[in-house]
């Protein structure tokens, strides 16, 4: 098994962004979710301002 992705979303959710990560595999549907949040911090997180960004 190995890492082909790494997607970062985030969701604007009023006072603060959520940040969250998905990790994509070689493996057919095998898949995982994390979330990264760090107040302030999201654009850094998301590696380029705007992008990914749900409001």
């Amino acid at each position: 098994m190995r890492i082909t992705a790494i997607e970062t979303l985030v969701c604007h959710a009023r006072m603060r962004n959520w940040v969250f990560v998905k990790v994509v595999t070689d493996q057919p549907g095998l898949i995982g979710w994390g979330e990264a949040t760090l107040d302030g911090l999201s654009a850094k997180l998301n590696g380029m301002p705007g992008r990914g960004l749900i409001r």
